[in-house]
């Protein structure tokens, strides 16, 4: 991911307007890191040192987004999510850990993760981050998605392919698995011989009809669907609500 670290300048939030923030870990150092990260001028922290990484925690604070310790296992973040829904709180989780891959990424979206960083860019991009989940968009690494995408299709019967829900023109159909690399429009106008005007017009097209604002937010779409083509979605694993117009990643 290319985000640039965010600054939060001279400006303070009132208390009231602060994002209300989990933190579960089983490791102290985890837990000074994230807060190292998080300005407390914008951010109400909640930490939980938990006794291991299959320990539940004792208590689960109400909280806007809750960010996780992964390191390595499922096991807190399946207790933390557990208890969350058990007292009626719906999981907006964002993970931790060294490193994601794509087998370790799909049973993390299942149980409710909604953004993926890893040790290094948490610096860079933990404030950011938490922001943009809880105006509910994504947090996960494009090379990831892509990645994603493509094992999702590949399990897709053809003649439910591209979109099993939505009907696409031809060219809209040219169109997608250049989105899902990640092309600008320049970059489409160019394969495809049209000019960006009509680019333009065809990916706003798309995003319409799948209901959604940003490219990667379309990207999640195909995931979604992909995975109630095969009868294999969770109840939890619909979009979240469309954030405002801006800058896509």
């Amino acid at each position: 991911m290319t985000e640039p670290a965010f600054n939060s300048g001279t400006h303070s939030l009132s208390p009231a307007a602060r994002l209300e923030v989990a933190v579960y870990a089983s490791h102290q150092a985890a837990l000074e890191r994230v807060r190292n990260c998080l300005a407390a001028s914008e951010f109400n922290l909640h930490p939980s040192l938990l006794e291991s990484p299959g320990a539940a925690p004792a208590e689960v604070e109400p909280s806007q987004v809750q960010i996780v310790d992964v390191h390595g296992s499922l096991l807190l973040i399946e207790n933390v999510a557990g208890e969350l829904r058990r007292r009626g709180i719906a999981p907006l989780f964002l993970a931790l850990d060294e490193g994601f891959s794509l087998d370790s990424a799909f049973p993390l979206i299942f149980l409710g993760v909604r953004g993926l960083i890893s040790y290094e860019r948490m610096a860079q991009e933990l404030a950011r981050a938490v922001k943009q989940l809880a105006q509910g968009v994504f947090w996960i690494p494009r090379t990831m998605l892509s990645g994603m995408v493509e094992m999702l299709l590949a399990r897709v019967p053809a003649a439910q392919k591209p979109f099993p829900l939505i009907q696409i023109s031809p060219r809209e159909g040219e169109i997608v698995p250049l989105l899902l690399e990640s092309r600008t429009n320049k970059e489409i106008a160019a394969e495809l011989h049209i000019s960006e005007r009509t680019v333009k017009y065809h990916v706003a097209n798309l995003l319409r009809k799948c209901r959604v604002r940003r490219r990667h937010e379309l990207a999640l779409f195909l995931y979604r669907n992909g995975l109630l083509a095969n009868s294999a979605a969770p109840a939890d694993a619909a979009l979240p609500p469309s954030a405002p117009p801006g800058r896509a990643r």
